[in-house]
């Protein structure tokens, strides 16, 4: 029960097509399965880092979040703006078979950092996890119910890099390009938003 929750969890927070969803397709249409899946899966172990703390009731973390969302979100939302300018610097598309470590590590590593730099992720789960179903009690049913948000989020990842590797082979480059333009404008918007939201969080 608490693992089908979890699953549950993991593709509802998953599942909104937000910049890592954008970061995760741009590697899928650029470079293959391999570097989507990548980025997927630092999205996702980095929701089970958050999804602990939620599900272990690490309040003083949770507090701390909060306390310190200015820098973090700004953190986040300048990285964002960042990794948005290197997509739109980078060369044109074009299909690529050859991937070094250096490309695996950027894309594990920006999804992982901005999901850890998102204090929201935090009062996601939270949310999540108290909305679905009973509370775990004992640590293997917080164990059962992080293993499910863990597969529920590869679930997503995989999905969406499938689709995006099989798109690669069937549209133009030029069409590719255009949506690795769009990528890069919509990670440099979110990234504004984060920060806007940052600052006028501290304001508030």
């Amino acid at each position: 029960m608490f693992w089908l929750k979890g699953l549950l969890i993991g593709l509802v927070a998953s599942a909104p097509l937000g910049p890592i969803g954008f970061i995760c397709l741009n590697y899928a249409i650029s470079q293959g399965f391999r570097l989507a899946i990548l980025a997927g899966l630092g999205a996702a172990l980095a929701d089970v880092m958050f999804a602990s703390i939620s599900g272990f009731g690490l309040y003083g973390v949770t507090d701390w979040f909060q306390e310190n969302y200015l820098y973090i979100g700004t953190f986040g939302g300048l990285f964002l703006m960042g990794l948005g300018i290197h997509l739109l610097r980078s060369h044109p598309i074009e299909l690529q078979t050859h991937i070094d470590h250096k490309s695996e590590a950027e894309a594990f590593l920006s999804t992982f950092i901005f999901t850890l730099s998102n204090p929201v992720t935090i009062l996601v789960f939270t949310t999540l996890i108290c909305c679905y179903g009973p509370k775990a009690e004992t640590t293997s049913e917080t164990l059962a119910m992080l293993s499910g948000v863990f597969i529920g989020a590869m679930i997503w990842w995989t999905s969406l890099s499938l689709v995006g590797t099989y798109t690669r082979h069937h549209v133009s480059f030029r069409a590719l390009n255009l949506t690795r333009k769009v990528t890069a404008y919509g990670v440099i918007l979110f990234g504004i938003f984060a920060t806007a939201t940052a600052l006028l969080y501290d304001y508030n």
